[in-house]
């Protein structure tokens, strides 16, 4: 998940509130990793972050981060 702005000590608070059930986070300055080990489709874990942080936020999975950053470089080369 990709965030505007780094997180604040409330939203971080917020975020570690969260019950992931057996989905694993990580949240970093603006990002926050998720693992889903049963796969994405089915889990709640996105859709929980996003109302606690009431921040806005895009989540990606890691096929599409690297798409996105292939077309970046290739745009500025």
């Amino acid at each position: 998940m990709f965030l505007d702005d780094a997180l604040t000590a409330p939203e971080r608070a917020a975020v570690a509130a969260v019950d992931p059930g057996s989905d694993i986070v990580s949240a970093q300055d603006r990002e926050i990793y998720v693992w889903y080990p049963a796969g994405m489709s089915g889990s709640q874990t996105a859709e929980l972050l996003g109302r606690a942080l009431r921040n806005t936020v895009t989540d990606r999975n890691w096929n599409t981060v690297l798409k996105l950053e292939e077309a970046a470089r290739s745009i500025s080369a």
